[in-house]
């Protein structure tokens, strides 16, 4: 049975449809490889807590993907010119950052080559929206036009942390980052019986919960979503008491997530409150809206991994360029 296991693991294609959820459950604690965490290809950042390793290239896998990255010199995925002339700048996680695709193939770089724009990409894995604004202080924006930003669910925790500390993100230690990645490690260590033991556990507890509420499966992936409402609110005052001249720049907000959280409340939320005060006189028409989760299809989405294949950024690109075509003003 372990045999079996390991082989529908490291080859999701041919799993069972009602066993991709206790397999995409192991895969998330037990077998993914997080970059961010990885000493191979992070490091740590006084002010950001990490990022990638600057001016390097290596190979970034898991089992579903085997991409190529390139850095610049402050550790993002993208070169250093457009550091110093970005019209356009996308703000995100793992999401933006290509996680799971090509370098050429992330969504930051195919709508540059589909709308003209010079298109900065700097989306970084597990970062939330606090840190993704602080990062734009270290590029130039004299150029700016446009701003992109990309949630997910999972921004809650150190955005809820920065409006805690009066808008202002405390960062965490060395030692708390390289604690983090010795677990990152351990994680992945296997031992004989580990697949049955965690989703034989998983799938059993599923199946009885679906008669009656057992048991408690905590599941980042999936509790994520939960308060979207909440996340909203969060995620606009953060927006408030930025640095963002909306006078002078468009703004898109989008969310990129689990296909679940995707249908949730979070852009319908934002773009209300938006629209009321004390929001309302701060942004202005300054903020654009574009639901991602109404493009993809399951097709675009791996089995196990949470990300989109090449074909959902192409797909999400696509749609940004014709958005900024329509709502911003030509050079």
């Amino acid at each position: 049975m372990e045999c079996l296991l390991a082989w529908w693991m490291h080859h999701p294609d041919r799993l069972p449809v009602s066993f991709r959820p206790s397999f995409a459950y192991y895969y998330d604690y037990f077998q993914e490889d997080l970059l961010q965490f990885d000493a191979r290809y992070a490091v740590y950042d006084t002010g950001l807590f990490y990022t990638l390793k600057p001016e390097s290239r290596f190979s970034f896998r898991n089992i579903e993907f085997d991409n190529e990255y390139r850095t610049n010199r402050v550790g993002l995925r993208d070169g250093d010119s457009i550091l110093s002339s970005a019209q356009v700048i996308c703000l995100g996680d793992s999401y933006t950052m290509g996680w799971g695709v090509e370098q050429d193939s992330s969504f930051p770089v195919r709508l540059a080559a589909l709308s003209g724009w010079k298109v900065a990409n700097l989306g970084m894995a597990s970062y939330g929206t606090a840190r993704e604004l602080k990062g734009l202080g270290r590029v130039d924006t004299s150029k700016l036009r446009c701003l992109i930003i990309q949630y997910c669910c999972n921004d809650q925790g150190e955005n809820l942390a920065c409006q805690k500390h009066g808008y202002k993100l405390p960062i965490s230690s060395r030692d708390t980052y390289e604690d983090l990645v010795r677990a990152a490690r351990s994680s992945r260590i296997y031992f004989p019986g580990k697949y049955f033991l965690i989703i034989g556990n998983f799938f059993g507890k599923s199946l009885l919960n679906k008669i009656y509420p057992f048991f408690s499966l905590p599941w980042e992936r999936k509790d994520w979503g939960k308060g979207q409402e909440d996340q909203a609110r969060i995620f606009l005052d953060l927006l408030y008491h930025s640095g963002i001249n909306f006078g002078k720049l468009k703004v898109v907000i989008t969310m990129m997530d689990d296909p679940e959280n995707m249908q949730g409340t979070f852009l319908k939320e934002a773009e209300r409150l938006s629209m009321q005060m004390p929001y309302r006189e701060r942004f202005g028409k300054g903020l654009l809206f574009m639901d991602a989760g109404k493009l993809l299809t399951p097709d675009d989405h791996y089995i196990l991994d949470a990300h989109f294949k090449a074909s959902g950024h192409e797909k999400i690109a696509r749609a940004l360029s014709k958005l900024l075509t329509r709502d911003l003003p030509s050079r």
